[in-house]
């Protein structure tokens, strides 16, 4: 007896296999698009962040003396930041860093400022007050709103547009 083979299942098993084939291929198509998508977004968040905070060319001055600092001035936000460290040393006042609280405490006679990394909100001798560009980190230093710092200080702050010169 001869047995005869039905091209039925071997049909059935190309009509699978075409199935899985156009739902993988599908499936790639989608993921290239979602890929496609996040490569966009990732774009505009690189410009955006390089438009939100960027070194500048600033030159800070205090009683006429050009300040050096080991990070540069930054532009936020149309506000000038600068590492309060090296710059609050050069006024003469205390600074101090609480890594559980990120916040710095500037003290200078009886002022006392604290700020809070990423928040708006300061405290001059203990009262709270709103200030519309948070501090940030940048390369393990804190970066600070340089006029809310100074003119609480008392300090007055000058800006030369021309210059790019900022006096205290």
């Amino acid at each position: 007896m001869v047995q005869v083979h039905s091209p039925l299942p071997l049909f059935k098993l190309f009509i699978v296999y075409g199935e899985l084939f156009s739902y993988l291929i599908a499936e790639v198509i989608v993921l290239k698009k979602i890929l496609q998508v996040l490569s966009i977004l990732m774009t505009i968040l690189l410009l955006f962040s390089y438009a939100y905070a960027y070194e500048s060319d600033i030159k800070i001055y205090c009683d006429g003396v050009l300040l050096q600092t080991d990070s540069p001035p930054v532009l936020a936000s149309d506000r000038t930041f600068v590492p309060i460290r090296h710059v609050m040393t050069a006024f003469g006042a205390d600074v101090k860093w609480v890594e559980r609280l990120r916040e710095v405490i500037v003290t200078k006679s009886d002022t006392t400022i604290r700020l809070s990394v990423d928040k708006n909100t300061a405290w001059i001798n203990g009262a709270p007050i709103y200030v519309d560009s948070a501090p940030f980190i940048v390369n393990d230093r804190v970066m600070v709103p340089l006029r809310l710092i100074a003119e609480n200080l008392e300090y007055e702050v000058t800006y030369d547009e021309n210059t790019c010169e900022i006096k205290i």
